[in-house]
């Protein structure tokens, strides 16, 4: 599944995971231009293109890209930064497919658009330790 290769810090230490990475130049989306890198997963051949914004540096987009293809869904989009600790973080998602219609010609099955809306993100909560607890269980009769 391709969303185990989107991880919380793709960049970070790309050599020692294997990745090969390759700036792609400025590309445009939605809210303006965005440079293009490319983090090659050579244990599959699938390629992630991720758009970061111009100004900040934030990522605003990726796209699938497979091997032996131009097929380069499912793409997603991030929106709604705002900051949580000092840590910008999306707090809305949404991955676009084309459905298969767009990919082997069935009409059958239309192209999708899911949509996430984060309503709060807590780092380093206060979590009481009798939440790890085993519960038990009593009987009701």
């Amino acid at each position: 599944m391709i969303f185990s290769h989107i991880g919380s810090s793709p960049f970070v230490g790309y050599k020692e995971k294997g990745l090969k990475a390759e700036y792609l130049g400025l590309g445009e989306y939605a809210d303006g231009k965005a440079h293009k890198v490319a983090l090659e997963h050579p244990s599959d051949g699938i390629t992630l293109i991720y758009f970061l914004d111009s100004q900040s540096f934030l990522p605003v987009k990726v796209e699938t890209k497979y091997p032996n293809s131009d097929y380069k869904y499912p793409m997603i989009a991030f929106d709604s930064f705002k900051k949580v600790n000092g840590i910008n973080v999306p707090h809305a998602l949404t991955i676009f497919s084309p459905g298969i219609a767009g990919g082997s010609g069935r009409p059958d099955v239309p192209p999708s658009q899911l949509e996430f809306k984060v309503q709060k993100i807590e780092i380093n909560p206060k979590i009481s330790d009798s939440s790890f607890l085993p519960r038990v269980v009593t009987s009701t009769k």
